[in-house]
């Protein structure tokens, strides 16, 4: 049996600056859009809305004064809801004056 000292090796790493910021911190609360589409109709988070155009109007109102990047809307979608009505809500929100649409979907069960 031969024994050998184990060698160090070591990589050379920059840690980036502690940077202090003077700045209030961002507010707490921001004003996130939600439309749910269930079976029983499109809601813009509570609120149930009766039409599409109805759920442009909403969202146009809620854009107005709003940095292009706040400019988002989520869609929540029941399950066995047909794919089209997702794509009626995404039409909506780009109507409205929506920049980026995401989708709010559960975490994958183990």
């Amino acid at each position: 049996m031969v024994a050998t000292p184990i060698l160090q090796m070591g990589l050379d790493v920059e840690v980036p600056p502690k940077v202090e910021i003077a700045g209030q911190p961002p507010p707490a609360e921001q004003n996130q859009l939600v439309i749910t589409i269930r079976h029983d109709g499109l809601y813009l988070n509570t609120q149930r809305m009766n039409t599409t155009k109805d759920l442009a109007n909403a969202i146009g109102a809620q854009m107005r004064g709003r940095a292009a990047a706040d400019k988002v809307v989520f869609i929540n979608s029941e399950d066995q809801i047909p794919f089209d009505k997702s794509v009626e809500a995404m039409d909506a929100a780009h109507e409205g004056g929506a920049v980026k649409i995401g989708f709010l979907t559960d975490a994958p069960k183990p």
